[in-house]
Order: C-alpha cells, then sequence, then structure tokens
C-alpha cells in the first residue's frame, strides 16, 4: 500500500543568522511557517506563492512580497502530527516581507532555530536546518 503524499510550502526567514519557525498552541515541536495548498472558492488549488502569503500573514501577520518570492529546494520525509504515517513532500522558499514577524492565529511562538536546535523540529524539518547551515545560511 502506497503511503498518502502531503504537499505543503514553507517560508524560510532568516534574521541574525537563524530560521525563525513557530510553535502552535499545544504542540512541543517548532515547523516553518507555511502549509498546505488549499482549495479557493472557485475550486481551483491555490499557487505555492498564494499559499505562501496566506501562510504567513495567518502565523505571522506578515505580508511577503510576491515578486521576492523564491524557490529554494524540496525535501521529502515523515509525515507528523496530522499528517502522522504519510510522507510530507515540501517546498522551501525565502521571500522579502512587510512587517514585523509576530505570533498570530495557531502561532503561540515565534523560535529562532540554528543548527543547536535541530531537536525541537520534526524530521524535515532537520533536513532543512542542515541545509541552511550547510550553504551558510544559518549559523550554529
Amino acid at each position: 500500500m502506497e503511503k498518502e503524499i502531503v504537499t505543503k510550502v514553507a517560508w524560510a526567514p532568516i534574521i541574525d543568522g537563524k530560521l525563525v519557525g513557530a510553535r502552535t498552541r499545544g504542540l512541543t515541536l517548532v515547523y516553518n511557517i507555511g502549509g498546505k495548498p488549499e482549495r479557493k472558492k472557485n475550486g481551483k488549488m491555490e499557487t505555492h506563492v498564494e499559499a505562501m502569503i496566506r501562510e504567513a500573514k495567518e502565523e505571522t501577520t506578515v505580508d511577503l512580497i510576491p515578486e521576492s518570492i523564491k524557490f529554494e529546494k524540496f525535501f521529502i520525509g515523515p509525515g507528523v502530527d496530522k499528517a502522522a504515517g504519510k510522507v510530507t513532500e515540501l517546498h522551501l522558499y525565502s521571500a522579502d516581507y512587510i512587517g514585523t514577524i509576530q505570533p498570530a492565529g495557531e502561532v503561540e511562538e515565534i523560535v529562532y532555530l540554528g543548527l543547536a536546535d535541530r531537536h525541537r523540529v520534526p524530521d524535515i524539518g532537520r533536513q532543512i536546518i542542515d541545509w541552511l547551515y550547510e550553504t551558510g545560511k544559518i549559523t550554529a
């Protein structure tokens, strides 16, 4: 039996050499800012860019600048929480933004992550942190 694949998009803001992550109320793990593209009222699915803009606003109150959104890397790993037993395909993006990153919606805490914080994120998050560190985008 094939595992269900869950497609997610994530925004990877980096401030002072740290990846900005979000901890949802009631959870201990820290996740990337983002989520699954949703179906729009017209029945079509959101594009990755549309989903990123919506999720960033819902989770951090900031407005992403659409023309600055840049695909960074594709990751695949086991799902967690609601996606347990599934495979997560994550498309990582960078983008400039307007506003101040702060918790909103389901997000209880904004967390700044370096290499030493790998234990605070799920498997796919560790892959992202490792890659960001290896490419010099974040610090230890």
